[in-house]
């Protein structure tokens, strides 16, 4: 697969609200720097700063934040409406497929163990 970078960019470029996790455990410079780069990427996103994984569920689910119109004048989706309009078929290739990304499901009887997970 490819490097994951170009699919990490273009998550923050749609998203309307991105979570910097683990600001604990850096200095106020790197969270700075690194809160930089993302409004670089997409500077109406709201954006969290959580602490020891500490964000309100109110902050991400329900935000009423995604707007449709805004979402399909990204480039993305016009390079795919352009290809399509003058006769080229746009392939499209799943992350999983293109970024070797994959997942699976443990299903056990009983939970894992709390202290030696």
């Amino acid at each position: 697969g490819r490097s994951v970078a170009p699919l990490l960019m273009s998550q923050i470029e749609f998203a309307d609200v991105i979570v910097l996790s683990k600001c604990d455990l850096v200095t106020e410079e790197k969270a700075v720097a690194v809160e930089r780069a993302v409004r670089a990427l997409n500077a109406e996103a709201r954006v969290i700063r959580a602490k020891h994984g500490d964000v309100a569920l109110s902050e991400v689910l329900r935000t009423g934040l995604f707007d449709m119109r805004k979402t399909s004048r990204a480039a993305g989706w016009l390079k795919t409406m352009l290809m399509e309009s003058s006769g080229e078929k746009a392939a499209h290739v799943s992350e999983t497929e293109e970024y070797g990304i994959s997942s699976f499901v443990y299903k056990a009887r009983t939970p894992f163990h709390p202290v030696r997970l």
